[in-house]
């Protein structure tokens, strides 16, 4: 049964920045007169909400090491309603560490992340971004391997060669994959823009079997006989890959986000698009989202953000967001 979207999403929002103004116009007037800001600590706290009650979180803490080298911890939780994938959850943790060389800055970072009764996966990231003020240009790349959980598998599999083969066993499969992008952004003293493209490669899969014989042929499957072997665990994978709630815990063929802002003394109004495929399926999705931004100041401010995603496994892709970033 569809649910009606909930209006009160776009009065939440208003009122938020409305109680904001206030403190813009005090920060307004200070403006000219602040001093140097040597805060060594970051947070970052953001949630988001969509209409089929698809809850998400993420937290960071960054930590200044040097005036040059910085630390950053982070953590997210996804938790799906009953109604999408049996209310599985997801949850995430990185660390990482970033370097300025004054014209361009290098940032490493591990991660781990876990979809219930799914996959459990780790990967490293890099990203070098050269600054040109008022531009940035990055290069990004992955590694990653997803180990998924064991399933009882009893089914008929149709190998790329045209051949049947039954299959009666418990399955325990893992997959690698690489990823590669590009990202650039502009940051004038009024606009801003902002845009980066994803696309990871997979290998085929490695899979055992425990006792059972004759499956040889399976131990390395392509894309089309992993989807089959494991098919009750990855299209729970295509059904959330393609939302915007719980985006970074997802195995895609590609993804591009893109957008611009504006800013108005310390209001900053800002318009994002991004899209999404799934690699299983080849499902995808168009997410378009604008954000309210109260700017506190020391890189300090307060988001509303209010986005619809729809797609091809999306029936109800209405969300709203909230985050506040702090230094101290």
């Amino acid at each position: 049964m569809t649910r009606r979207p909930n209006a009160r999403y776009p009065l939440v929002a208003v009122l938020l920045l409305l109680a904001c103004q206030p403190v813009l116009a005090a920060a307004d007037d200070e403006e000219e007169e602040q001093e140097p800001w040597n805060a060594r600590w970051s947070l970052t706290a953001a949630t988001q909400v969509d209409q089929q009650s698809n809850r998400g979180a993420e937290v960071e803490i960054g930590y200044l090491l040097t005036s040059t080298t910085n630390l950053r911890f982070a953590g997210n939780s996804t938790a799906y309603s009953p109604t999408l994938s049996n209310g599985f959850h997801s949850n995430g943790v990185a660390a990482g560490v970033g370097h300025d060389f004054k014209h361009f800055t290098v940032t490493g970072a591990i991660g781990r992340w876990q979809d219930t009764d799914i996959l459990t996966a780790t990967e490293g990231k890099l990203d070098a971004d050269f600054r040109f003020k008022p531009w940035t240009i990055g290069l990004l790349g992955l590694y990653r391997r997803s180990g998924f959980e064991p399933l009882n598998v009893k089914s008929t599999i149709t190998l790329t060669d045209g051949t049947a083969l039954p299959v009666t066993a418990v399955s325990s499969c893992t997959l690698s994959n690489e990823g590669v992008g590009v990202h650039g952004a502009f940051a004038g003293d009024i606009w801003g823009a902002h845009a980066s493209f994803m696309s990871y490669q997979y290998k085929n899969g490695n899979c055992s079997f425990g006792k059972t014989t004759g499956l040889d042929a399976l131990k390395h499957p392509a894309k089309d006989e992993f989807v089959q072997l494991e098919a009750v665990l990855v299209d729970q994978l295509s059904t959330i890959g393609v939302r915007r709630i719980g985006r970074e815990n997802t195995l895609l063929s590609s993804e591009f986000d893109g957008g611009a802002s504006w800013r108005r003394q310390d209001l900053i109004v800002s318009l994002d698009f991004s899209h999404q495929a799934d690699y299983f399926s080849g499902s995808a999705s168009n997410t378009i989202a604008a954000t309210g931004t109260a700017d506190l100041g020391h890189n300090s401010g307060v988001d509303v953000t209010l986005g619809l995603t729809r797609g091809n496994t999306v029936v109800q892709g209405a969300f709203v967001g909230f985050a506040f970033r702090a230094h101290f």
